[in-house]
């Protein structure tokens, strides 16, 4: 009489199962590098986009400085206007130039707003009283420029002056007519920014 053979039981996973099992990492893995990379993207992109925000509000809070002590300069009786506009060369658009109060230093300060190869300048330049004929050029070599802003197609400007209301900023505006509000739009990364300054305390 035989016995019955007892079957013995392995544990353990088949080869077909650890294929599985390794497919469906394998898919995880490259889930997850997809979604890590698209984070670090737009954390890139984030950032580019705050760091041209902030040279933006930089460009434009000194520009509201400038234009704000500009407006008591026409107390003075300067032949220059406090707020104008010049051009430097004839294929350029105009420029905007101020003359402004130097701050906490006595005197007056010549201040230009141009574009120049795609960069959005101020420039500086201490007034004295050889420019009390205001003939003084807005682009002089005794200007110190400074970029405040990139990837700048054009910018223009538009006045306002009591009693007539928006005028285009060219040489026509400015003189005996005080400018007491001033839109800029700025031509930046395919987009048009619009911004309103009131001069006018």
């Amino acid at each position: 009489m035989t016995r019955p053979t007892k079957r013995s039981h392995y544990t353990g996973f088949t080869l077909l199962e650890l294929l599985v099992a390794i497919a469906l990492m394998a898919i995880l893995a490259v889930l997850s590098w997809r979604g890590l990379d698209s984070v670090l993207r737009s954390r890139t992109n984030i950032m580019a986009a705050s760091t041209e925000l902030s040279s933006l509000v930089v460009a434009f809070s000194q520009m509201d400085e400038d234009l704000r002590r500009a407006w008591p300069v026409r107390l003075l009786g300067v032949a220059q206007p406090a707020i104008g506009f010049a051009r430097e060369n004839t294929n350029d658009g105009f420029a905007l130039a101020l003359l402004r109060e130097a701050g906490p230093v006595p005197g007056l300060r010549r201040v230009t707003y141009r574009v120049r190869n795609g960069v959005l300048e101020r420039g500086f330049a201490q007034w004295d009283t050889a420019d009390m004929a205001g003939s003084a050029s807005a682009f002089g070599d005794e200007f110190t420029w400074q970029p405040i802003l990139d990837g700048v197609e054009s910018v223009e400007y538009r006045a306002w002056v009591p009693f007539r209301g928006w005028l285009a900023g060219t040489r026509d505006v400015g003189g005996k007519e005080p400018v007491s509000g001033l839109e800029v739009t700025v031509q930046h990364g395919g987009e048009r920014l619009i911004r309103v300054f009131a001069v006018k305390d």
